[in-house]
């Protein structure tokens, strides 16, 4: 079965009553844990490193999957990267949109994965939108893709019919 994927704000992440309200949400909709990723982005470890440290801790021992979303868009705080165990990494799509037009955004693209494979973070491209795209994010070592090349936003009736 597919992983449910919800952005979580830098506000909801530090609510005190976050994982109870997951936990009530996932017991409403009668899913394991396990079915959930969560998707935060470096703005969410600004404020309290422990916190954050502790919060993603308690959220991973449940079975849900935390991603750092938009990396490299914003803060690409490399600390971040090496004090936090992250599931995955998400490169920012203004990354690979251009990627086939720009050496310079290959060269990030490509450091990018660099860094996570040497992590053992698995990567993933957003914003694929071409097969250009799909070729170059591939061929930079990206084995997980997001985009409309690969999917538009669909209804979850439609996406249950595949599988």
């Amino acid at each position: 079965m597919p992983r449910i994927a919800i952005n979580i704000s830098a506000r909801q992440f530090r609510d005190p009553g976050l994982l109870a309200t997951i936990d009530e949400a996932v017991a409403a909709a009668g899913i394991a844990h396990n079915r959930l990723k969560l998707e935060i982005t470096e703005s969410v470890l600004l404020t309290d490193i422990h916190l954050a440290k502790r919060t993603i801790g308690e959220l991973q021992s449940r079975g849900i999957t935390v991603s750092l979303d938009d990396f490299g868009a914003e803060y690409s705080n490399l600390r971040y990267v090496a004090n936090f165990n992250f599931d995955e990494m998400k490169v920012d799509m203004m990354f690979v949109r251009n990627v086939d037009l720009d050496n310079r955004l290959r060269a990030i693209c490509t450091s990018i994965v660099t860094l996570s494979d040497g992590l053992n973070i698995p990567i993933v491209a957003e914003g694929v939108e071409t097969p250009e795209q799909l070729l170059l994010a591939s061929t930079a070592g990206c084995k997980l893709l997001q985009g409309y090349y690969i999917a538009r936003p669909q209804p979850w009736s439609d996406i249950v019919a595949l599988h």
